[in-house]
């Protein structure tokens, strides 16, 4: 358990007014809630998921009725691509509609370390984590921070959750020193929440930097 009684002071968030942006105490341990904005994201996304299944029959009906086996392998090729991406959609919009209807804190940040209820009730020390890197959305605001860890942990598995990294090993992969942590859409800002990761990883020896949201790819702090 985090013990209660610390604070920290985090940069504060930038603004396109405000040329100089003063720090932001933060009260330790931080905790984070679900919101229904969760649940409005996720149904949000049920067009782009229904649509990229009518474009995946469309491919395989498109290849049945073709006369040559080189056009249908080629649409059977597509068809299967299309299909992954409706299977990533409806992942992200179940998890999504889960989320949102979870009680109580999803996500304690303390002096010790952090909990992430959404993947397991264990304590993740600081000290275990060697690179946290941020994820920012269209609003520059922080919806992501994957972590890796010096060493493979049990009990985590990688899920494409609203805010979080595109996963190369989709749902159900497992990598084990890597923690995709969403902090997306939770009752404390994204901001807040990221930032307070990234000084706690940095006062316990790790390194921060900052990845691409489509290719999960390092872009800084290598």
């Amino acid at each position: 358990m985090n013990s209660p009684g610390s604070q920290i002071e985090i940069p504060g968030e930038p603004g396109l007014i405000r040329s100089v942006v003063p720090p932001v105490r933060v009260d330790l341990p931080l905790e984070a809630k679900t919101t229904d904005r969760l649940l409005w994201a996720g149904l949000a996304m049920a067009p782009a998921a229904l649509s990229t299944a009518a474009t995946a029959a469309a491919f395989m009906w498109m290849a049945f009725r073709s006369e040559t086996p080189i056009a249908f392998v080629v649409l059977m090729g597509l068809a299967g691509l299309t299909a992954l991406g409706t299977l990533h959609l409806a992942s992200a919009i179940v998890i999504g509609i889960l989320d949102a209807n979870r009680s109580g804190v999803v996500l304690s940040i303390g002096r010790k370390g952090l909990q992430d209820h959404r993947f397991s009730p264990d304590m993740i020390p600081w000290s275990d984590i060697a690179h946290a890197d941020t994820v920012t959305n269209a609003s520059l605001d922080y919806s992501g921070i994957m972590l890796t860890f010096r060493s493979d942990r049990d009990g985590f598995r990688p899920i494409l959750r609203l805010g979080s990294v595109a996963n190369p090993a989709w749902p159900w992969g497992r990598q084990k020193n890597r923690l995709d942590l969403s902090v997306a859409r939770l009752s404390v800002p994204g901001h807040i929440l990221g930032e307070t990761v990234l000084a706690m990883v940095r006062a316990n020896d790790g390194k921060v930097g900052q990845i691409s949201n489509v290719t999960g790819r390092r872009i800084t702090g290598v």
